[in-house]
């Protein structure tokens, strides 16, 4: 009876990560139709915390027009991308501020997560004792 219970909450959390997995992709995947690709420049970097150590985050930044923006690259790392180095974005025309990385794929890891998730509690939910 305790493996049923936690297996069916283990099944409702996996439902609930591809359900957000599935919303960010869509949004994500909007951005990248409808957004204008440009360049922007690593510039620097802040600090995250990065299981027991503290790792980086890079800054870039890119100019449309006259106005300068920063975006935050999404993973912390102990190894980030060098100062210079270029990334290619991808920026809302209404609110250049409104910025997503070109060909981001983080929003597809989250999903297999889920996935696993349902399966795990399928398996305590209904396996014979």
């Amino acid at each position: 009876m305790k493996n049923k219970v936690i297996g069916i909450i283990v099944i409702i959390l996996g439902i609930s990560i591809c359900y957000f997995s599935i919303g960010n992709f869509k949004t994500n995947s909007e951005k990248q139709k409808t957004y204008i690709e440009t360049t922007a420049k690593v510039v620097g970097y802040e600090e995250c915390d990065l299981d027991d150590t503290t790792g980086q985050r890079f800054i870039a930044e890119y100019k449309i027009d006259r106005d300068t923006y920063q975006i935050k690259g999404n993973a912390c790392s102990n190894m980030p991308k060098s100062l210079g180095k270029e990334v290619k974005i991808k920026y809302n025309p209404n609110d250049p501020s409104d910025a997503v990385f070109s060909n981001d794929i983080s929003h597809y890891l989250i999903l297999p997560a889920g996935i696993i998730f349902i399966i795990c509690g399928f398996v305590l939910a209904f396996k014979k004792n």
